[in-house]
């Protein structure tokens, strides 16, 4: 049995990941961005402050979402995630007690 498995009775949601990438143009003499969809998935989400507890003093002020995952979704920090149609960044990615089951995605919404 799989970690998320314990909350099949909560509501997952679908998640959008992106990841920028930048290439050097010799010709302009600077770097482009693109954002490259990584994929989609589910998740478990809930906003900053139904998360205060489990964030550190440091860092809770820019916690604006945390969302839960499967480990091996190959999110990363300064990924964008899009769900319900806001877009957050990826400011923080812990696999939970290093058992690679679920990770925590700490998120801070983009303006």
């Amino acid at each position: 049995m799989a970690f998320l498995d314990v909350f099949n009775d909560v509501k997952t949601i679908s998640a959008t990941v992106k990841r920028a990438s930048g290439v050097y143009s010799t010709t302009a003499g600077k770097v482009t961005s693109a954002q490259s969809t990584i994929g989609t998935l589910l998740c478990i989400f809930y906003l900053g402050g139904q998360s205060e507890f489990s964030i550190a003093d440091k860092i809770r002020e820019n916690v604006d979402a945390t969302m839960i995952v499967s480990s091996g979704s190959n999110i990363r920090e300064r990924d964008t995630v899009t769900i319900n149609s806001k877009d957050y960044s990826v400011i923080f990615v812990d696999d939970v007690a290093l058992q690679s089951e679920a990770t925590v995605v700490l998120l801070s919404k983009i303006s």
